[in-house]
């Protein structure tokens, strides 16, 4: 996703930036059917530095929920489904230490 960058001044409030589902209201407002839902997974997480090498490295994410959140048609949030039938396609890495 490009980022949009952008600087907002009015008066003394100084807005940067507004991400995901942000809003920035002035006056009187009724936001109605304001939702949002959001998820982010990362096998390896961040990496800094120069000269950076991971040979052989296997990166596994265990996310085993089938649904991690959701609405139904009466705004009630559900709770995530739980999934003891998942079989981990990556099992056979589990018993192996990290470098």
């Amino acid at each position: 996703m490009k980022e949009f960058n952008f600087q907002l001044t009015i008066h003394s409030i100084s807005i940067g930036s507004i991400e995901n589902a942000s809003s920035f209201n002035i006056g009187r407002n009724f936001l109605r059917d304001f939702k949002s839902m959001s998820k982010s997974n990362a096998g390896i997480g961040s990496i800094s530095g120069n000269h950076n090498s991971f040979p052989s490295s296997v990166n596994y994410v265990h996310d085993p929920d089938q649904m991690d959140m959701c609405w139904d048609t009466s705004d009630k949030k559900l709770e995530p489904r739980s999934s003891s039938n998942h079989k981990d396609p990556f099992a056979r890495f589990s018993d192996q230490k990290s470098l």
